[in-house]
């Protein structure tokens, strides 16, 4: 603990600023990769399901695969399959619902990713800051004290590890968990799709699953 304390004393203030950032987006970070994990926890089995019974022509019966399922694949499908048979609903229908799945996929993903870039740019500040304070000592003391150049060489070593240390595992994480939200919409606007092109127009006098 003391030589904690100590670091963060070398550190000064960026060195703080940097650790509460640094907790505040691995907080984020986790709680984003267990939501993310679990749309891809549960096998695709049931939608499959859901698009041959819609394909045999029981609507009803696709609407119970999607039952327990809280995913937002199975979000999606219970939009399309509650959906009036309209033409171009794709576009003009499934498309705005995809997109808002997507924002809420996405949220958080930006703040993580300022957070990731600002944390290196802090290790920077306190380098600079730290070598102010070398050349401070150096033109009050000279170059005959080292004790008295120490505390900003500290500084300015401390606080480019930390800010590089903490901001690259989390600037990698957001790409991972980027190209996972990418997937997720993926596989749902492919399952969008899927119901679009098993509808016949022949449901014209069909409404909605619920409404039978």
């Amino acid at each position: 603990m003391n030589d904690l304390q100590e670091l963060f004393h070398q550190g000064g203030v960026v060195l703080w600023v940097i650790g509460g950032m640094s907790v505040f987006a691995w907080s984020l970070v986790l709680w984003k990769f267990f939501e993310l994990t679990g749309e891809h926890r549960k096998p695709v089995d049931w939608a499959n399901e859901a698009i041959d019974r819609l394909k045999a022509g029981r609507p009803r019966s696709a609407m119970e695969c999607c039952e327990g399922q809280e995913s937002s694949l199975a979000r999606v499908l219970r939009f399309a399959l509650e959906s009036p048979v309209i033409p171009n609903a794709f576009d003009r229908h499934y498309s705005p619902f995809l997109e808002s799945e997507a924002l809420r996929l996405n949220r958080s993903l930006p703040l993580i990713a300022v957070i990731a870039a600002l944390l290196p740019l802090l290790g920077l500040l306190g380098t600079v800051l730290g070598m102010v304070n070398t050349f401070g000592a150096i033109t009050a003391h000279g170059n005959g004290d080292p004790a008295a150049l120490a505390d900003g060489v500290s500084q300015a070593l401390i606080t480019t590890q930390a800010g590089l240390v903490t901001g690259l595992p989390i600037l990698l994480l957001h790409g991972w968990m980027r190209s996972r939200v990418e997937r997720v919409v993926d596989a749902a606007t492919l399952y969008a799709k899927k119901v679009e092109s098993n509808r016949s127009v022949k449901e014209a006098a069909y409404v909605s699953v619920g409404s039978k």
